[in-house]
């Protein structure tokens, strides 16, 4: 939901935002009818297709166990599940309700490293097309919060900032050449 502060910019309402996302019981979809989906209502919101939930984030690491690790270290996530399929390990990560798949290499792979992220100004880019990052909303003060990331040893591709709709942002320098942006709400 977009809301409209004072001088006419957009700014983002981010308790509506956590609250929409969450919690949704059959009782949320008012349409129903056969055939292919139809966008429905979902507390006051619109999906484009229901069929449709967002499941993973999947990335390749040299390193699996360290990379997992540091998201368990970094931002509290929890390993959810160990495994190895086609010949490599293969962790599964629970941070926020969302799955990060972190595996290695698979027997024939020859993964390539990714582009650091930068800051070009008044935006940030990998510079590359394809994945540029991934972004978490963030409840509470996302400058202490990066204090005691910073204090772990974490890095930022992009240091704090305010972003276009003047929420606190900033993009983590995470294993493997992965960002993860971090936003205050």
């Amino acid at each position: 939901m977009t809301i409209w502060g004072a001088s006419g910019a957009a700014k983002h309402d981010c308790a509506t935002r956590w609250s929409e996302a969450s919690h949704l019981t059959e009782g949320d979809l008012t349409e129903k009818g056969s055939g292919p989906p139809l966008p429905i209502r979902m507390k006051g919101k619109t999906v484009s297709n229901p069929a449709f939930k967002f499941d993973h984030i999947h990335i390749i690491s040299e390193n699996p166990r360290a990379s997992a690790d540091w998201y368990v270290e970094m931002f509290g996530a929890t390993i959810a599940a160990d495994k190895v399929a086609r010949g490599a390990p293969q962790i599964f990560v629970d941070l926020g309700g969302m799955t990060i798949l972190v595996r290695g290499r698979r027997p024939g792979e020859t993964p390539v490293p990714a582009r650091p992220i930068r800051s070009y100004g008044d935006f940030s880019s990998h510079n590359a097309w394809g994945t540029d990052h991934f972004g978490f909303l963030y409840q509470g003060d996302l400058a202490a919060f990066c204090d005691k990331l910073r204090a772990k040893g974490a890095t930022f591709g992009v240091e704090l900032k305010k972003g276009v709709n003047g929420s606190l942002l900033c993009y983590v320098a995470a294993p493997d050449g992965v960002s993860v942006e971090l936003m205050q709400c």
